[in-house]
């Protein structure tokens, strides 16, 4: 492993890097490395192989966002709201109804096994009979100067 200051300056600022999509963060984040190190990226799917741009490099991890998806997953489909990703109101709107409830699933599983100490085989779960138009949350950007 790398110590920070030594993998922090194998990253840029600002630099384009191919990357493969290998999981998610628990507000699904997608999740890549660079070199064996984590970048979160929003707005991509597990599987899928994009162009990023490191927009911040912290202490343990880096943050990139999608500037070229080489390879779309399956799972990708076109957002129904016009007003996403921009009022963060919903955060998986690019993925389809069977990807974010694996996503979802795999998160409860993981916190289950990994933080609760339980031996679950699997973890059904069970989708909404409907999934549009029952979110009343917007959240809007605010920038004030002074």
């Amino acid at each position: 492993m790398f110590h920070v200051k030594q993998w922090r300056n194998m990253l840029k600022l600002k630099e384009r890097y191919p990357v493969e999509i290998t999981g998610y963060t628990s507000d699904g984040e997608g999740v890549a490395r660079i070199d064996g190190e984590v970048i979160f990226i929003p707005g991509v799917i597990a599987g899928e192989k994009c162009v990023i741009r490191i927009v911040n490099i912290g202490k343990t991890a880096a943050h990139g966002v999608l500037e070229t998806l080489t390879e779309p997953s399956p799972h990708r489909v076109e957002p129904d709201c016009p007003y996403f990703p921009r009022c963060g109101g919903c955060a998986l709107r690019h993925m389809d109804y069977a990807q974010e409830l694996e996503l979802k699933r795999t998160h409860v599983h993981s916190c289950l096994t990994r933080i609760g100490g339980q031996t679950l085989a699997s973890l059904p779960i069970t989708g909404a009979e409907q999934t549009d138009g029952y979110r009343n949350k917007v959240q809007f950007l605010s920038l004030i100067h002074i």
